[in-house]
């Protein structure tokens, strides 16, 4: 039998919207969606919502007052009332604010509704949207990256405090510094273009990252890094995390093919209690000129490694991609990622543009 979570929220119909999101807005409740003039709104009120309907999209049958509840499984719970006996007002369906839903109401004539208890919104972590190749830096060269991104079509509101993605603009200044043939050292700087607010800075992360020597003469590229930072809490629950990210490449002549089988954490923040989260990411690339190469890159984040995710809450993209020979210090990588889960953004286009600079004697083959 499905389990109760918790109450998610209380909704009230109003005949008169407008006036309704004004009386709350101006007693400080913090509006997460809709507005004035749209049919549904929603306050955040700690880990709940209040939530505002207007009357004529939906009868107040019940005096206007609906409780939502968050179960585990929203289509198991749906069976169960079935089972019983119960008449839901239709199927489960999914909502424009993307959670998936169905009503019943008791016995007493109390409107209720049955939510999915899905995990906490993850992050805005679309700030460096590349798969890594295992070759490292140079010594004595510096690699000067700018890595942007904006998701045409993505999360539309606020959930659990983390801003949404829709039309938010992000770029990431990284510098990566090489010490050997074996070890460089990488450092970023997130920023963000919010659609309602100014340019903000976002966070740190430092990534150190060794590499298998050529010496070894293995069959593949092998190298292995570690990245730990911090981001502010409006764009991720967690603030501070740690990636660990083995890098395995190959080329045959004009293909490429790289696989990055990341593990990261929480180190605080909600998502400490999930441990280690699988978030593979892999790239298989064509040149079709010697200038030109056109590929395909994936991003996944599946879940704590000890239970995945549901498939609908899990994240998976696809970006069809060109990378460009600028020359010998130039690097160019231009994507449109397309997401196919519900929990995912659905529309990515990324840019990273390099420049290598060479203080001593550094070279690139």
């Amino acid at each position: 039998m499905p389990e109760i979570r918790s109450i998610s929220a209380v909704t009230f119909a109003t005949p008169d919207m407008a006036r309704a999101v004004r009386f709350y807005a101006a007693l400080g409740f913090s509006m997460a969606y809709g507005g004035e003039t749209g049919a549904f709104t929603s306050f955040r009120v700690g880990t709940g919502h209040l939530n505002l309907a207007r009357a004529v999209d939906r009868p107040p049958s019940s005096g206007g007052t609906r409780v939502i509840f968050y179960v585990d499984d929203v289509d198991a719970m749906y069976a169960q009332a079935l089972a019983q006996g119960f008449a839901p007002e239709a199927p489960p369906r999914d909502a424009a604010w993307g959670e998936r839903y169905f009503h019943l109401t008791d016995p007493d004539g109390h409107a209720l509704s049955f939510a999915p208890a899905t995990r906490p919104a993850a992050a805005q972590s679309n700030f460096e949207i590349q798969v890594y190749p295992s070759e490292t830096v140079a010594p004595g060269t510096t690699m000067v990256e700018l890595h942007s991104n904006v998701a045409a079509q993505g999360a539309t509101r606020t959930k659990d405090g983390v801003l949404r993605t829709q039309g938010a603009f992000h770029e990431t200044l990284e510098i990566t510094q090489g010490w050997t043939s074996w070890f460089e050292t990488g450092f970023y700087v997130f920023t963000s273009i919010q659609p309602d607010t100014t340019w903000e800075w976002v966070g740190d992360h430092i990534r150190p990252r060794v590499r298998a020597p050529e010496s070894w003469k293995l069959p593949v590229g092998l190298s292995l890094s570690a990245e730990i930072g911090y981001q502010q809490r409006s764009f991720s629950v967690d603030t501070w995390t740690l990636e660990l990210r083995p890098i395995i490449d190959k080329q045959w002549e004009r293909w490429y093919v790289s696989v990055n089988p990341v593990l990261d954490r929480a180190i605080t923040g909600d998502s400490v209690k999930n441990g280690f989260e699988f978030s593979p990411a892999a790239k298989i690339s064509y040149s079709v000129t010697p200038k030109v190469a056109i590929g395909l890159e994936y991003y996944g984040a599946l879940g704590p490694v000890t239970h995945f995710d549901r498939g609908r809450d899990q994240q998976h993209q696809l970006f069809p991609v060109i990378d460009l020979d600028l020359g010998p210090k130039w690097e160019f990588n231009f994507g449109v990622g397309f997401g196919l889960t519900p929990s995912t953004d659905r529309l990515i286009i990324k840019m990273i543009l390099g420049y290598r600079f060479e203080w001593g004697g550094g070279t690139h083959k």
